[in-house]
């Protein structure tokens, strides 16, 4: 269940990082806000996708 939740986590927080940057591109939100939104979505991918990504080697 966390890894499932972890990894709907980190995928909502790559969508946190492409929107931004196209508002941005078309001309909505300033560019410190930008920043500071894909500034928080890079910590939170960072520290989600491990949790799904890294494989349990206790069963073997």
């Amino acid at each position: 269940m966390l890894q499932k939740t972890a990894k709907l986590v980190s995928l909502l927080s790559l969508l946190a990082l492409i929107t931004p940057s196209l508002c941005f591109l078309a001309g909505f939100g300033n560019l410190p806000q930008i920043k500071w939104i894909m500034l928080t979505a890079t910590i939170v991918w960072f520290i989600t996708a491990p949790m799904y990504m890294w494989k349990n080697n206790s069963n073997s």
